[in-house]
């Protein structure tokens, strides 16, 4: 099933933010790294599971500066 995902990930091709949490132990720091976007462009905010609520000014900063691309 791993692999599934990984080669559904390598199909998108317009450009995809992934923002994760760096210490996100509910699906682990590290589960970022399993996806295969072409075009991907990785935010790793001081947080947990739930950055987005944890780290709000950063969470903004990392959309901002993503669609500002």
């Amino acid at each position: 099933m791993k692999a599934v995902k990984a080669l559904l990930t390598e199909k998108v091709i317009q450009p995809v933010l992934v923002i994760a949490g760096k210490y996100d132990h509910a699906v682990g720091p590290e589960h970022h790294r399993k996806f295969k976007f072409q075009k991907q462009h990785v935010y790793l905010i001081n947080g947990r599971h739930h950055p987005y609520i944890e780290n709000q000014l950063e969470f903004k900063n990392a959309v901002l500066d993503f669609i500002s691309l």
